[in-house]
């Protein structure tokens, strides 16, 4: 029973560290967009801001289907 509890610890382990490597993988790609949006020096117009509204929301779909699968898996189903 202690190596299902210590397995079950582990596990959540690895899913904690590999989330916050997604975090900051999705922060240095919204900071790359930001600097180039600051260094065109051009005014602030629509496709800047889908550029960065876009930035934002993909990393979230993909920490979605992340989550649904783990907790999918978690409950004795597939997602």
């Amino acid at each position: 029973m202690s190596t299902d509890i210590i397995s079950y610890g582990v596990a959540n382990l690895v899913h904690i560290v590999l989330l916050m490597a997604y975090g900051l993988i999705v922060m240095l790609c919204l900071l790359e967009t930001m600097l180039e949006i600051i260094r065109s020096d051009a005014p602030w117009d629509r496709w800047k801001v889908l550029g960065v509204a876009l930035s934002i929301v993909w990393p979230v779909l993909i920490l979605v289907f992340i989550l649904s699968h783990f907790f999918g898996r978690r409950s004795g189903r597939r997602a």
